[in-house]
């Protein structure tokens, strides 16, 4: 019962996949991660994901999130030893071993007030920051008017 009308022909059909490939292997992985960061998920690298995305892309994800400043290199070894890690890390592409991979991240508190916004880290970095830099502005405003009276 019914008419079904396609828009592409039988051929094209018999070539397309069954399913679409999984949101999280075709979308960036920041947002996912910082929001693992924030339920204590301790290495992202071990975590049981359904369709697990590559190793370097979760690398490359958790170095970009520290360099805006959501995530920061856990305290409790050498500093030096650690950038040394990410390095080697990022040399080491070919390497798809998870013991490779050392997730030394630890969410900050601007990585916890990132996770309230519903968007990409990256402009919830942008909005944070704006909101910031309005109230410095308000407040010099303020400290201007009342100083020339």
């Amino acid at each position: 019962p019914g008419i079904c009308y396609r828009l592409y022909s039988n051929g094209l059909l018999s070539k397309m996949s069954v399913y679409n490939e999984p949101q999280l292997l075709i979308s960036p992985l920041e947002e996912v991660i910082l929001y693992l960061k924030s339920l204590n998920i301790q290495n992202i690298f071990n975590f049981k994901f359904l369709n697990k995305p590559d190793n370097e892309l979760i690398n490359q994800a958790l170095i970009s999130l520290n360099t805006i400043g959501a995530l920061s290199i856990c305290n409790n070894e050498n500093q030096i030893n650690k950038k040394e890690n990410i390095v080697l890390n990022f040399l080491n592409k070919n390497n798809t071993d998870n013991n490779h991979y050392k997730d030394e991240y630890e969410i900050t508190p601007l990585g916890r007030l990132m996770v309230k916004f519903p968007l990409s880290p990256f402009i919830s970095k942008i909005l944070i920051t704006s909101k910031i830099i309005k109230k410095y502005e308000y407040k010099e405003k303020n400290i201007n008017y009342w100083c020339l009276k």
